[in-house]
């Protein structure tokens, strides 16, 4: 029996592969959550099934049926799906302000006994509504962050907020392997035991399965393939710098003190992905640019698939309007996600959408 004990202690600290006695510890998935949570500069991190999970098991850790959690008055759809007909049902009590104005969320903070505050770093569009903190005690704030990503480790948004408990939820996807769905919730203290002992409790915690898709090799690169990407990032940014296309991942809506926020994010770079604007008529050119630029990079044998979500071994991009996919008075943008393969590519994948845009803009002139 002392074997078994010494395997289980095994398992729970991450220095063995396999399982035990269920399928909820997992040596490989300890191992996997030492390395987020190393990259992300936190205590510690959960895996658990897919990003929306990741959302659902950090609220429902704390928050109890009568208690009252706020939330920005735009949402991410499923988000929105999420708090409506999950959480709501259950008891909780889901307010709604404008998280971009410090006096509507001071108001509700004041009016509410608040559990917990939810902010998006992004509503599938480049709005910031990640709010700051000043007084104590804060309730628990939780911040989806799958859009800025590894441009802010948990440390510095601790810092931004000045949130006493902090949890962070994201995809883990992106990073981790394309054949098998996860998502992270990556804190401290006992606000992530909390969210541990949930997702355990609710079989949400990632299934010992999904580990026949990660090899130890996927495992030990994680943090240098994030490293990767977030240098190809800043190098596409750059080689559009001072061009007839924006950069909107800064254009936050901020006010007040979500200054804070706006700020670290410039100093950090692009995150995980790319929003780009341009002033070639957008409602109507933008899916233009990325079904023209995607044909000039074929024809270059470059690799850039035309889809949404985020692929750190090829580049992706897609173009987004108001409607099913963005809010309804969202911005329209284009969304690009940067591959890791050689600088060279994407120095040339930037020129050719650039080449792009040039010469929609030349035609749009003519045509006046």
């Amino acid at each position: 029996m002392e074997e078994f004990w010494d395997a289980a202690a095994a398992q729970r600290a991450g220095t063995s592969g396999g399982t035990f006695w269920d399928t909820y510890e997992h040596g490989d998935r300890r191992r996997l959550e030492q390395v987020f949570a190393e990259a992300f500069r936190s205590d510690s991190s959960v895996l658990v099934n897919s990003g929306m999970s990741a959302v659902h098991v950090a609220l429902s850790a704390v928050l109890r049926p009568g208690d009252t959690v706020i939330v920005d008055r735009r949402s991410y759809f499923e988000t929105g799906e999420l708090l409506d007909t999950v959480l709501a049902p259950a008891g909780i009590t889901v307010v709604r302000v404008d998280l971009s104005q410090p006096d509507q969320l001071d108001t509700a903070l004041q009016r509410y006994q608040c559990a917990a505050v939810l902010v998006e770093t992004a509503l599938n569009a480049p709005v910031c509504t990640v709010p700051v903190f000043g007084g104590s005690p804060s309730p628990v704030v939780v911040v989806d962050n799958s859009i800025l990503s590894h441009a802010v480790d948990f440390r510095q948004l601790a810092r931004a907020t000045c949130a006493e408990r902090l949890l962070v939820v994201e995809s883990a996807i992106k990073y981790a392997t394309h054949d098998c769905s996860a998502g992270v919730v990556y804190g401290s203290g006992e606000t992530i035991e909390a969210v541990r002992a949930y997702a355990r409790r609710t079989g949400q915690q990632l299934q010992s399965k999904a580990f026949h898709f990660l090899r130890a090799a996927e495992i030990r690169s994680l943090a240098a393939r994030m490293a990767l990407h977030a240098e190809r990032n800043r190098r596409f940014v750059e080689c559009l710098d001072g061009t007839r296309l924006e950069i909107a991942n800064t254009d936050f809506a901020a006010a007040g003190r979500l200054d804070a926020f706006a700020g670290l994010a410039r100093q950090t770079g692009p995150g995980s992905l790319v929003f780009l604007r341009t002033a070639v008529e957008p409602e109507r050119d933008y899916t233009s640019i990325v079904n023209q630029w995607a044909a000039r990079c074929r024809d270059r044998r470059l690799r850039l698939d035309i889809r949404a979500g985020f692929g750190w071994d090829v580049t992706s991009a897609r173009s987004y309007r108001s409607g099913f996919l963005n809010q309804p008075d969202a911005p329209t943008f284009i969304r690009v996600s940067l591959g890791i393969g050689p600088m060279e590519e994407v120095e040339e994948t930037a020129q050719e959408l650039l080449g792009v845009v040039s010469t929609l803009a030349a035609r749009n002139r003519s045509a006046r």
